[in-house]
């Protein structure tokens, strides 16, 4: 697929991580999204952006894209949680992948270290025998280093685009 770029939001580290990973093994450019203007030329735009307070922001950029597969990146278990409350704002053209990330709450900006003390003082009111992993993970998070990211994690997105390309490649014939 000739005509792809991925596009990231990174806050902390972790989604440009898995960007760079991306356009890498795609071997497609990578761009940071504020420095996005023209992406007419792209079919396939592939947009890494944090969840931050449950939400995602800048999707709405990529309407007029073809094809917009999304990666999101938070502390939660893709594994074992729920986005639907978060992807239902997305383009419905959008395919949504979501990866873990990694944070280090010295690194916070004061916004995000007050939404992490508020968190920590509503969580830790929780017996901990009715924790949930993600619970536990953003405690954890709230104190100490905590890096889920893991170069495996993009595979599923390769291989959706490696798909893509051979039904275009079918459909060409």
């Amino acid at each position: 697929m000739k005509n792809i770029a991925v596009i990231y939001k990174s806050k902390y580290g972790a989604t440009k991580k898995y960007a760079e990973w991306l356009a890498n093994e795609l071997a497609c450019p990578i761009f940071e999204f504020s420095k996005t203007k023209d992406l007419s030329k792209y079919e396939t735009v592939i947009y890494g952006c944090p969840i931050l307070a449950d939400t995602i922001s800048g999707a709405k950029k990529f309407a007029t894209i073809k094809t917009l597969i999304i990666f999101t990146v938070g502390l939660r278990n893709p594994s074992t949680s729920n986005y639907e409350a978060i992807t239902k704002t997305l383009p419905a053209k959008a395919k949504v992948f979501h990866l873990r990330g990694a944070l280090n709450p010295a690194n916070l900006s004061p916004l995000h270290k007050l939404g992490f003390k508020f968190l920590k003082n509503v969580l830790s009111k929780t017996p901990i025998e009715n924790q949930t992993e993600d619970d536990k993970t953003l405690l954890d998070a709230c104190t100490k280093k905590v890096d889920f990211t893991d170069k495996s994690a993009i595979l599923p997105i390769v291989k959706h685009i490696k798909e893509l390309e051979k039904a275009i490649s079918v459909d060409k014939l």
